[in-house]
């Protein structure tokens, strides 16, 4: 804050935020998130608020607003920013799948696949994963899980580790118990 770094403050917001996020504190995230989008803004930095933004959703949706989430990232992924509609395809994705909504979740999920962003392939990847296990799939789910780990840029919101975690739930649903301890034991 006292250097004024208008890129270097929000990515270290997000970094906060993301680590509020994997110990549960959704709330928080959100709120940090926004805080960080509308300041960046201020600031002149319209970059880090297409991945503040979404991910502020995605940690709404966590804290019991998926409609919320849903509505904010439907009008995100709307904008002209080829890597701002991914960021928020792939967490359009996520919540989906938190919802319920598998087919819609699936397919949101190839769609941002489909737009070639190296950085949101991890989120779409993860998501298609966890949504093959939840589909009763575990052998998509082990695909998804094995081609999400493998892509070459992970990503830093932590999906790639749920992707591991998926892994080690697929195998395991497999029947392949020493393989699915050992992924879990790596996860």
């Amino acid at each position: 804050e006292e250097a004024s770094d208008t890129l270097s403050l929000p990515t270290a917001l997000v970094a906060a935020a993301t680590l509020d996020g994997c110990i549960g504190r959704y709330v928080e995230a959100a709120r940090r998130l926004e805080k960080g989008a509308a300041s960046a803004e201020g600031r002149g930095n319209f970059i880090t608020p297409t991945v503040m933004r979404p991910l502020g959703a995605l940690a709404r949706a966590l804290a019991g607003e998926p409609a919320r989430a849903l509505t904010e990232l439907e009008a995100l992924a709307a904008d002209t920013n080829p890597f701002a509609r991914a960021v928020a395809s792939w967490a359009f994705a996520r919540v989906l799948l938190f919802a319920g909504r598998l087919e819609e979740a699936r397919d949101r999920a190839e769609a941002t696949l489909a737009m070639g962003i190296p950085l949101c392939a991890t989120g779409a990847r993860s998501t298609l994963a966890r949504v093959e296990l939840a589909a009763g799939n575990p052998a998509a789910a082990l695909e998804a899980a094995e081609r999400c780990l493998a892509e070459p840029m992970r990503d830093p919101f932590g999906l790639s580790d749920d992707a591991a975690l998926v892994r080690a739930e697929a195998l395991l649903a497999l029947g392949d118990r020493e393989a699915g301890r050992a992924a879990l034991a790596r996860a």
